[in-house]
């Protein structure tokens, strides 16, 4: 099978809920929701929350934060699949050099807000890179995204712009049942089960190295309000 290539690229998976992040161009969200997210992605509890859980795994599988005056240790590429409105390329840069890409130029235009200037309008399904280029690749509640209609090409996008031992961090919205308006709002299409997204990515040619649900604390009450 293609997950037992010699060169086989790293994966880890964070998964359970949703937050806004763009995928293609019939699908942008309103730009009051890159604005809402652009003012809150610092200090609202659920990205704080999500970027410890980053945080976290980042340290478990890839490695800790580099000390800028470490110039002996090279420095990763790093590239944020879907990167809304910056946040998460501002943290990725205590671990290398990060780049983002996002689809809609409104939420590429907050990432320059954020003085983060390696960011590009583009398409997840398309990655405008090369082959082997970077060290990890980061993809936050994008695959669920009502305008990534092939849910698995931004999988072989991302194994491709990886270099052989890659590692691809993502984070997606759990369990169908769970579905709400908020999904609707934020142009969620799908939820994802972790066996499904493992069966997904070994088919990318990657291998699952770690992965969970997390944020679980309310899963059986907001079960019972979806299924009553």
């Amino acid at each position: 099978p293609s997950y037992q290539k010699k060169a086989l690229k790293r994966y880890a998976m964070l998964s359970r809920r949703s937050t806004p992040e763009s995928g293609r161009e019939k699908a942008s969200m309103n730009p009051d929701e890159y604005r809402i997210m652009f003012e809150k992605e610092e200090q609202h509890g659920w990205y704080v929350g999500l970027r410890r859980m980053l945080s976290f795994v980042l340290e478990k599988t890839f490695h800790s934060p580099i000390s800028k005056l470490d110039t002996e240790i090279p420095c990763p590429l790093i590239l944020d699949v879907g990167c809304g409105t910056g946040a998460v390329l501002n943290f990725l840069q205590k671990y290398g050099k990060s780049v983002g890409i996002d689809f809609s130029p409104i939420a590429v235009s907050y990432c320059r807000k954020r003085q983060q200037t390696a960011t590009a309008v583009a398409s997840a399904m398309s990655l405008p890179f090369g082959d082997d280029t970077f060290d990890l690749a980061v993809s936050l509640d994008v695959l669920c995204h009502k305008g990534v209609t092939n849910k698995q090409l931004p999988l072989q996008e991302m194994a491709r712009v990886l270099k052989p031992g890659g590692l691809v961090i993502m984070n997606l919205p759990a369990f169908q049942i769970l579905y709400s308006s908020h999904d609707r709002q934020v142009h969620t299409d799908r939820r994802f089960t972790r066996k499904e997204v493992i069966r997904m990515l070994r088919h990318a040619g990657m291998e699952p190295i770690y992965h969970t649900y997390w944020n679980t604390v309310l899963l059986p009450l907001i079960l019972c309000s979806r299924v009553i």
